[in-house]
Order: structure tokens, then sequence, then C-alpha cells
């Protein structure tokens, strides 16, 4: 979750190679708006919101980036992490 100063939370998650999501949330149990923001390579972006020429969403999206993509840890990893952990203890799933 990136939090931004004035505009509310928002969830940033890559959708495949250079195509990536960013789910804006302010406080509802159904996201406000849903962009999507595309990396056309040197250095060209895309998003999917109304503004013209640059846009926070890119900012964001090149942010998390930058930060190693925090929040994508590795679910198959986990889930067979979890799995081994309750045969372990005797629990069948």
């Amino acid at each position: 979750m990136v939090r931004t100063k004035f505009d509310g939370d928002y969830l940033v998650r890559e959708i495949e190679t250079n195509h990536y999501e960013v789910t804006k949330w302010d406080g509802h149990a159904e996201p406000a708006a849903i962009y999507q923001v595309y990396d056309r390579g040197r250095d060209r972006w895309y998003c999917s919101c109304p503004a013209r020429g640059s846009c926070k969403h890119v900012g964001i999206v090149k942010a998390w980036i930058q930060k190693g993509k925090p929040g994508t840890d590795d679910i198959p990893k986990k889930a067979k992490e979890i799995y081994q952990l309750l045969k372990k203890v005797g629990i069948k799933v």
C-alpha cells in the first residue's frame, strides 16, 4: 500500500511484465478507482486515468518499483510452507 498525503491509499500490483494496476482506496469497501499503467520502454509510460500528459499514477508505480515492489511475496512458496507446517502438526489439508 502506498500512502499519499491528500489522495488516500493506493495499492500497486504487477499484472504482467511492464503492466501494472493502481487501485485507489478512500476508506470504503469498494475501490474508488482502478488505473492501468504500462511501461512502454525508453521512459515512456501510459496510464488509463483521464489526466493528460504526466500523471501521479506513473510516479506511484515508479516509486513502488524503486522500493523493490513491496508486498509481492512469493505466494506459491508461502502456500507450500503453510501446507508443510500444517502437515507437520497433523492437520490434513
